[in-house]
C-alpha cells in the first residue's frame, strides 16, 4: 500500500495557525489602508443632492469588513471538525 503524506499532515497545526493568522493580519491592513485611500480616488458619492462624508464611506466600509470577517470566522468554528 502506497501513502500520500500531504501538506497539511507534514506541517504541525501550530505552524498552519501562524501562516493563517499572518494573512489574516496583512488583509486586515491591506482593507484598512485601502478603505482610507478609496474615498481620495473615487467621485463623489451624492444623497439628495448632498455629498456623502468621506468619514462615513470609510467607516461604512470599515463596519461591512469587520461584518464579513466575523460571518466567515462564525463559519469556519462551525465546520471544523
Amino acid at each position: 500500500e502506497i501513502y500520500t503524506l500531504s501538506l497539511h499532515d507534514a506541517l504541525p497545526i501550530w505552524f498552519s495557525m501562524i501562516i493563517n493568522l499572518a494573512t489574516l493580519a496583512l488583509v486586515t491592513y491591506h482593507a484598512i489602508t485601502w478603505f482610507l485611500v478609496m474615498p481620495k480616488t473615487a467621485p463623489l458619492l451624492f444623497i439628495k443632492r448632498r455629498p456623502v462624508p468621506d468619514k462615513l464611506i470609510v467607516n461604512g466600509a470599515l463596519v461591512g469588513f469587520a461584518g464579513a470577517s466575523i460571518v466567515l470566522l462564525a463559519l469556519f468554528l462551525l465546520t471544523a471538525p
